[in-house]
């Protein structure tokens, strides 16, 4: 255990270096103060970071990563983690061990930087909106975080950020690359973000990088956006969850949602699941759910080899194999149909009979203008291929109708 006074004083060093100092619970990760979202745009002053410590003098120590401390951390987990970038070029720069893996500090390249869950296998990335728990802070594992020997801030500057990890920063998982580029309407927004959060959650993701992952899809897709407070109730309600479900039938149901959630409803009046298909929602023909239902399975045995405790590996092993039947299967799909933002009516889709798809678009018939297919909001379940040259010879004749519901169904 760190002296007495140890961890008071090296929270105060960090703070000298620029960097914004949360206090965290003793030997955890989670932070010890309700609102340390605000020192992601300000640090706290060196009379607050003396008080937390007088307080209790066992408190972890928290950096919060981004702008504010000029650092983001690359986060490598255990030996899959370090088998992930045994090959790729990590120069000298600071780096800390933690319970089993590293981390590697580097300066912020300017600009904002995003929280990035499965950069690698095992490898995550803690940029603006996140933190990570800084030496000699004791891990739940009973071990204490510490700098590698010539390899602390005292000993080598900040490298830049490597190449390979700006460019996997712009090949994100569908969640990050795909939802977050579509507009998100009134009457949608709770709904999205709460999918989008359990996603990420699925993927290990943990508060920090789910919450500020939550505000930048609220600021820059939601219309309007919700308040601030309302995306922290739901990142803090999503974060609760286990990020392993439990050994049922209904845990398998939560992590298919979880897995494939995004491209999935179930309309109860007409007893038919339905799949997005990159432009529309269709119903489900060909079982595509029940191939994203293999997929879960294959998922749990993946589960089962990133599980550290030896019980806990053979049990999902051991699940995995019993959900491969049939009627686990079935029992799964069954029980996902009602889970929050699966359920849809046939009134939610095609809301709005100004809106028409057509081959490269969603063409709003008011006023000509096309934009991207969208799943949110509603989308739509007919689709005319149409191309978007044969709407412009027709618009005259069309808009003397003004009856869109017609033509949409009539194409």
């Amino acid at each position: 255990m760190p002296s007495e006074n140890i961890l008071q004083q090296m929270a105060l060093n960090y703070y000298r270096l620029g960097w914004s100092i949360i206090p965290l619970q003793p030997k955890n990760k989670k932070p010890a103060v309700p609102s340390w979202e605000s020192y992601q745009k300000s640090r706290a002053a060196e009379e607050q970071i003396k008080r937390w410590w007088e307080g209790d003098s066992s408190f972890n120590i928290g950096i919060v990563t981004g702008a504010i401390s000029g650092i983001v951390v690359l986060d490598i987990d255990g030996d899959e983690g370090k088998a992930s970038v045994k090959s790729l070029s990590l120069p000298a720069t600071p780096v800390a061990e933690t319970g089993k893996g590293w981390h590697y500090y580097f300066k912020h390249p300017g600009g904002q930087v995003p929280n990035a869950v499965g950069l690698l296998p095992h490898v995550d990335l803690r940029g603006d909106g996140g933190y990570v728990v800084a030496p000699p802070s004791i891990h739940p594992s009973g071990r204490q975080y510490r700098w590698v020997d010539g390899l602390s801030p005292d000993d080598v500057d900040f490298a830049p950020l490597p190449d390979w990890v700006l460019e996997r920063l712009g090949n994100r998982p569908r969640v990050a690359r795909e939802v977050l580029a579509e507009p998100i309407p009134e009457g949608w927004r709770n709904a999205t973000l709460t999918s989008i959060a359990g996603s990420l959650r699925a993927r290990g993701a943990d508060e920090a990088t789910i919450l500020a992952t939550l505000r930048s899809v609220n600021q820059e897709r939601c219309q309007p956006p919700l308040p601030d407070d309302e995306v922290v109730g739901i990142t803090r309600s999503v974060s609760s969850y286990a990020v392993t479900e439990n050994l049922s039938d209904l845990g398998n149901a939560k992590r298919l949602v979880s897995l494939h959630g995004q491209d999935l409803r179930y309309c109860h009046p007409w007893k038919r699941w339905l799949v997005w298909d990159g432009t529309r929602w269709k119903v489900d023909g060909t079982a595509e759910v029940i191939r994203r239902a293999k997929n879960t399975v294959q998922q749990i045995y993946a589960e089962a080899s990133r599980e550290q405790e030896g019980d806990r590996r053979k049990a999902l092993a051991k699940h995995a194999l019993k959900s491969e039947a049939e009627a686990r299967i079935e029992a799964m799909v069954g029980l996902a149909a009602s889970e929050p933002g699966i359920p849809v009516l046939p009134e939610d889709l095609d809301r709005d009979p100004w809106l028409l798809n057509v081959m490269n678009g969603t063409l709003d018939l008011r006023t000509g203008e096309l934009s991207p297919f969208s799943a949110v909001g509603g989308g739509s379940i007919r689709n005319s291929l149409w191309p978007f040259f044969t709407w412009l010879r027709l618009r005259w004749s069309i808009f003397t109708d003004q009856k869109p519901e017609l033509l949409q169904g009539s194409v």
